[in-house]
């Protein structure tokens, strides 16, 4: 579209803004892991004094081997697993706010801990303090434009 619209010039330009855009999303994408790897693997006795550069470190050793890949349909296996994760995380959401089980008190007290559907917690309607990071987050959802680079790539 942008060849038809703008010629070469917007052609490259198009180009390189999703280039950016998508480098830009494999950063924060290895941000992001980096800090889960550290959280899940950070309480063993095998990642004791590593930071999170190191955390970054492996999830690069870990991930930027499937951008290597010739055949992208086994991507879609990791796929079906993330769904299969996605789906069981909303099945157990569900179920824990429809019990009304309260916290347990050991791991966690009130106001920290949320209640449930049945059991609510005491909560603010609005904090405006948190409302960037809370689009912010919303965005990175709809602001998926990756696939595109490989329409202008490939016509």
């Amino acid at each position: 579209m942008a060849h038809v619209a703008f010629g070469l010039k917007g052609t490259i330009m198009v180009s390189i803004l999703f280039i950016g855009e998508t480098f830009g999303y494999a950063c924060l994408y290895m941000i992001i892991e980096a800090q889960n790897l550290m959280q899940v693997l950070g309480k063993y006795q095998a990642f004791d004094g590593w930071e999170l550069h190191h955390f970054m470190c492996l999830a690069s050793l870990i991930f930027l081997p499937t951008m290597l890949l010739r055949n992208l349909s086994i991507l879609s296996y990791f796929s079906a697993a993330g769904m299969a994760a996605s789906l069981s995380l909303l099945v157990g959401v569900t179920v824990d706010g429809l019990t009304g089980a309260a916290p347990n008190p050991e791991t966690c007290s009130p106001p920290d801990c949320t209640g449930s559907i049945i059991n609510p917690s005491a909560t603010d309607l609005m904090k405006l303090e948190s409302l960037g990071v809370v689009s912010g987050i919303v965005m990175v959802g709809f602001a998926g434009n990756s696939p595109m680079i490989l329409c202008i790539f490939y016509p």
